[in-house]
C-alpha cells in the first residue's frame, strides 16, 4: 500500500531539493488503492465524498447483518484522502467524522498543509482551545486544591 501511495502522490512531480509536489487530482479508484480497499468476506468498505476528497471506513459484514454490538469493529477511525494531493489522513477513533471533516475544511480555508502531521497538530490545538479541555497545569491546580483542607 505504501509503495502505491508514494507513486500516486508523486506522479509527474520532481521530489528532492525541497520542492513541493505540484497539485494534482486523483480519482476515486486511486483513492481506494491508497486506503487498501479490498473485497473481503469479513469487512465492508464504505466511502463518502466530501469537498476535498473522500472519507473511507470499514464495517464488519456480520455486524451489518446482526446489528449485535459484539460483531462490530472498533478503533479504526476514518481515512480521509485529499484528492488534490493524494494525502492519506487517518483520523483515529477519537475524532468523529463530522469533526474531522470540519477540521480539514478549516485547514484548507487557512491554507494549511493537508497531511497527517498538520492534521494532528491542528486537532490538538483545537482541543486545547476548547474551554472544557483539562490541560496538565489545570489538572495539577485542581489536584492541589483537593489536597488542601
Amino acid at each position: 500500500m505504501l509503495c502505491r501511495a508514494a507513486s500516486i502522490a508523486t506522479r509527474g512531480c520532481r521530489i528532492g531539493g525541497g520542492e513541493t509536489p505540484k497539485a494534482m487530482t486523483i480519482s476515486l479508484e486511486e483513492a481506494k488503492d491508497l486506503v487498501g480497499w479490498s473485497d473481503n468476506d469479513e469487512i465492508v468498505w464504505q466511502v463518502r465524498e466530501f469537498p476535498l476528497g473522500w472519507c473511507f471506513w470499514v464495517e464488519s459484514r456480520k455486524f451489518r447483518e446482526t446489528h449485535d454490538i459484539e460483531d462490530a469493529l472498533f478503533g479504526g477511525g476514518e481515512l480521509f484522502v485529499i484528492a488534490s494531493t493524494a494525502q492519506l489522513i487517518h483520523t483515529g477513533s477519537s475524532v468523529r467524522y463530522s469533526n474531522a471533516e470540519a477540521h480539514l475544511l478549516e485547514m484548507a480555508r487557512l491554507d494549511l498543509p493537508l497531511d497527517q502531521p498538520h492534521f494532528e497538530a491542528f486537532v490538538s490545538d483545537q482541543l486545547r482551545q476548547d474551554p472544557r479541555f483539562l490541560g496538565q497545569e489545570k489538572l495539577k491546580r485542581l489536584l492541589a486544591d483537593l489536597d488542601r483542607p
